[in-house]
């Protein structure tokens, strides 16, 4: 492809990294250019970089953002060139309305499903969330609650985020133990340890899923089901009316 004066070219590999046999194709390929003059440049679209595109064109989700109100004295925020981390303390009674009213998107790049209420541990949380003496307690029982969300606004002087298009990858059990909770009318007031991660690229956020829940086991299905290219799936088999 000419341009600029030159030659642009667009090397395509399905591997992260680029194999042996990549790398050696691509070296000759510019070296052959190269010899001849010309200027070049070049692109490389690998596995990784092919599953962001598809995941970031075809993504269709509606819109929608949240307020998490600040319980706590003050809020912990870390940045960095590629994030933003905020810290805080919900409410439970509010983290069950964002779970009544988004649990059909919210959980999308988590990595567990919701194990039921059945679950010794989701059971243990309802009975701590519903108990008016452990109920101080619960912020000290629970690991807390992680959501990451492209864009995020601290509101210093009202202590509230705004938080678009949140998904929780850590916390599908507490947040679903909650609402399960709220719906049996013994929810209690109690406050949890909630993270909000400002970031943008889908590798790092599926990172973020897996590895903070990477203390247990996780079903190979789940870890499939999260990946940008099964997603995209899943849209062109509901547009043909699979689900």
């Amino acid at each position: 492809m000419v341009s600029f004066g030159g030659f642009k070219l667009v090397f395509v590999s399905y591997t992260s990294p680029l194999s042996n046999h990549g790398e050696i194709v691509l070296s000759t390929e510019l070296k052959q250019i190269k010899d001849t003059g010309n200027k070049i440049y070049w692109e490389l679209y690998d596995k990784e970089r092919i599953a962001n595109i598809i995941y970031t064109s075809k993504k269709k989700y509606e819109a929608f953002e949240i307020d998490l109100v600040q319980s706590g004295s003050s809020t912990g925020i870390l940045t960095s060139d590629n994030a933003a981390t905020y810290s805080i303390h919900c409410s439970l009674n509010e983290l069950a309305d964002v779970c009544l009213k988004y649990q059909d998107i919210i959980f999308d790049e988590n990595v567990r499903l919701f194990h039921g209420v059945n679950n010794k541990f989701n059971n243990g949380i309802i009975q701590t969330a519903t108990s008016e003496d452990d109920i101080i307690n619960f912020h000290l029982y629970n690991n807390g609650i992680v959501m990451v969300s492209p864009k995020v606004k601290y509101i210093d002087t009202r202590k509230r985020l705004k938080v678009s298009n949140p998904m929780v990858v850590n916390g599908c059990q507490t947040m679903n133990s909650l609402l399960e909770a709220k719906k049996q009318g013994n929810l209690q007031d109690g406050f949890v340890q909630v993270t909000v991660i400002e970031i943008n690229d889908p590798i790092i956020r599926q990172n973020i899923s897996i590895f903070l829940n990477s203390q247990t086991e996780i079903k190979d299905s789940y870890l499939i089901s999260n990946l940008p290219i099964v997603r995209q799936l899943e849209e062109d088999l509901d547009k043909l009316g699979f689900f």
